[in-house]
C-alpha cells in the first residue's frame, strides 16, 4: 500500500524504477518494454490513483452469518451451558489458529536422533565412558535414552487428530463457524463477481464441518445449485450440520434441497461445479495424505477448486505441495 500511494504522489518515481528494473535486470532476463495504460497514466498525473479504489481490489462489505443460521444455532444449543460453550469455543479457535502441520515420519526420526545424540554428547562431555564397565554403559545410555524421549516432549510438536463429539462440534460452531463464514463469502463472493456467467449447479466440501461452506455458495447461488455433497469424518458434525439447515428442529423440513452428508469422499467419478476444502487439509496426518485428497478433490472438479486454509507461517503449505 505504501508503494501505491508513493506512486500516486510522485509519478516520476514510477518511471525511474522502470528505468532501473530495465537496465539492472538486462543481464538476467530479456529486455521488454513496461508501459501504462492511458487512463491509468491519466489518473496518476490528476493524482486520483487511490490503492483502495483499485480496479482489481474487490470488497464484500460486512459479512454477518444469515439470521436463519443464528436462530437455528441457538436452538441448537438451548440444551447446553452457552457460557461454557462459548469460553471452550474461544479456546478451541486459538488451538487451531496455533496448531502446526504434523511431522512426516522421516524428519520426526531425525529430530528425535538430534536430540539422543545431543544428550550423549552432554553425558560424554562430563564423564569418561572408556573408564566404565559395561554395565555402566548400559544404564548411562538408558538415562541418554530417557532423557532424549523427555526433551523430544518437550520440543517437538506433538500432533494428535481432534475428535469432533457432539460437545466439540458445537464448541466449533460458536468458536470458528462465523469467522470462515465470513472467509468463504468473499471467496465466492469474488468468483462470482470475477466470472458472472458462472452458475454452479453442484457442490461437495471436504472436511465440510458445521457446514459454513453450504451456507456460503447457497447464499450466493441458491437458485442454481441442485446438489450438495458435504464430506465430513465426524459423524456428529454431520448431525450438527443437517440440524441447522433444518432450523434446528430434526422434525423440520431443510432448507435447502438436495443435501447428502457422507464420512468419506465418494469413488464415484462425478464431477462437481465447485469443490471446496476448508480449514480441513492441515488435520491430515501427512504430506501424502494431503496430496492423495488434493488429486482426488482435482479430478472431481468441473469447475472451480477452492482451497481455504489457516496455519502458523512454520506450518504453511509449500507451493509445490498445492501446486
Amino acid at each position: 500500500m505504501a508503494i501505491f500511494r508513493s506512486l500516486a504522489r510522485n509519478k516520476s518515481l514510477f518511471l525511474y524504477v522502470q528505468r532501473y528494473l530495465s537496465t539492472s535486470s538486462r543481464s538476467k532476463l530479456p529486455a521488454a518494454a513496461v508501459t501504462l495504460d492511458q487512463s491509468t497514466d491519466q489518473a496518476l498525473d490528476a493524482g486520483r490513483f487511490k490503492p483502495r479504489q483499485h480496479e482489481g481490489r474487490l470488497t464484500s462489505g460486512c459479512i454477518n452469518v444469515p439470521e436463519s443460521i443464528v436462530n437455528a444455532i441457538l436452538r441448537c444449543c438451548k440444551d447446553h451451558p452457552i457460557k461454557a460453550l462459548l469460553s471452550e469455543g474461544n479456546k478451541l479457535d486459538n488451538f487451531l489458529r496455533s496448531r502446526k502441520v504434523p511431522l512426516e515420519n522421516d524428519e520426526l526420526r531425525r529430530k528425535i536422533n538430534d536430540l539422543r545424540h545431543s544428550v550423549g554428547d552432554e553425558f560424554k562431555a562430563k564423564m569418561d565412558v572408556t573408564t566404565m564397565s559395561e554395565e555402566q554403559v548400559t544404564y548411562i545410555n538408558k538415562v541418554i535414552e530417557a532423557q532424549a524421549k523427555k526433551r523430544a516432549k518437550q520440543q517437538i510438536y506433538a500432533w494428535k487428530p481432534i475428535n469432533y463429539d457432539e460437545f466439540k462440534s458445537l464448541q466449533y460452531l460458536l468458536g470458528r463457524s462465523a469467522a470462515e463464514y465470513a472467509t468463504l463469502i468473499r471467496v465466492f463472493d469474488e468468483i462470482k463477481q470475477r466470472d458472472a456467467q458462472f452458475k454452479p449447479r453442484s457442490f461437495i466440501d471436504f472436511g465440510s464441518g458445521v457446514g459454513t461452506g453450504t451456507w456460503a455458495v447457497s447464499n450466493l447461488w441458491k437458485e442454481h445449485i441442485f446438489e450438495y455433497v458435504s464430506i465430513d469424518a465426524s459423524a456428529d458434525m454431520n448431525d450438527l450440520a443437517e440440524l441447522i439447515l433444518r432450523g434446528g428442529e430434526m422434525n423440520k423440513a431443510m432448507s435447502l434441497r438436495n443435501v447428502f452428508y457422507r464420512q468419506f469422499l465418494p469413488a464415484s467419478h462425478n464431477k462437481y461445479d465447485i469443490v471446496l476444502s476448508s480449514f480441513s487439509l492441515f488435520e491430515l496426518p501427512s504430506k501424502k495424505n494431503r496430496l492423495d485428497v488434493i488429486e482426488n478433490l482435482w479430478n472431481k472438479c468441473d469447475g472451480y477448486l477452492v482451497l481455504v486454509e489457516q496455519v502458523s507461517p512454520p506450518s504453511a503449505m509449500s507451493p509445490d505441495e498445492a501446486g
